[in-house]
């Protein structure tokens, strides 16, 4: 049993540096009848890879997205997606091949016309730098 223990702690300690850490922050603008989510993602020491997010509730007609790679900057041409509980991508494929380089905005009309207190999910992928950090941010209008 003792042995067990160790050997759960071992895995555990070479387990945790590498994985990536993504908050979401939910912003409501009532009197504009908005809703701002901002997905800040980075990746841990000696990780490429992002743990997914999970967005709840969200509501409104997609309106804006914009992305923001961060300084280490990910891997160029790298992928985003965001599913609803169907697993369709939300943007349709417009978060494909993203630049590393500078920040991207776009007016959004390939999305959904409404979400409806959509279960969202986050992926990223084609990343191979360690320490990468980003945000994606999207506006949903309710009225």
């Amino acid at each position: 049993m003792k042995k067990l223990f160790l050997a759960l702690c071992l895995v555990l300690a070479f387990a945790l540096p590498v994985l990536a850490a993504t908050t979401v922050t939910v912003t409501d603008n009532t009197k504009l009848g908005t809703h701002t989510y901002t997905i800040d993602w980075s990746t841990t020491s000696g990780a490429v890879a992002v743990s997914s997010a999970t967005i709840y509730n969200a509501w409104g007609e997609i309106v804006d997205v914009q992305v923001d790679a961060g300084s280490p900057a990910p891997t160029a041409s790298y992928d985003v997606t965001i599913k609803d509980s169907r697993g369709y991508d939300v943007f349709r494929g417009l978060l494909m091949d993203l630049p590393a380089t500078k920040a991207w905005r776009e007016s959004v009309s390939v999305g959904p016309k409404w979400l409806n207190q959509e279960t969202l999910t986050f992926a990223l992928s084609g990343n191979s730098v360690t320490n990468a950090v980003g945000t994606v941010q999207f506006t949903t209008r309710t009225k």
